[in-house]
């Protein structure tokens, strides 16, 4: 049981300093709405996919959908601070 109990404190320390580092990351973003819009994503996901993921190309690297045509043609396009999400999954598209 000690060992047990151990573990456990382990953990939680371990998921407080994440919990720490993951809000200082959320600040240095400097973008209040875009964090928001990602824990908004984040949160409402009943799946194991994240809430952000690299276009890579015209696919998305969350469900590997391809973008259509008509789609990529709108991302290209798009202004460097907009932020695009996959149509498919709806996960926020970071572009590199």
């Amino acid at each position: 049981m000690a060992a047990r109990d151990e573990e456990g404190q382990a953990l939680t320390a371990e998921r407080e300093e994440l919990a720490a580092t993951r809000e200082a990351a959320a600040q240095a973003v400097g973008a209040p709405a875009l964090v928001a819009r990602y824990e908004r994503i984040r949160t409402g996901r009943s799946t194991e996919r994240p809430a952000a993921a690299e276009l890579r190309g015209s696919v998305c690297g969350s469900c590997g959908t391809t973008l259509s045509p008509t789609d990529a043609a709108t991302f290209r396009a798009a202004n460097p601070d907009e932020v695009l999400t996959c149509p498919e999954c709806g996960v926020i598209l970071v572009r590199g």
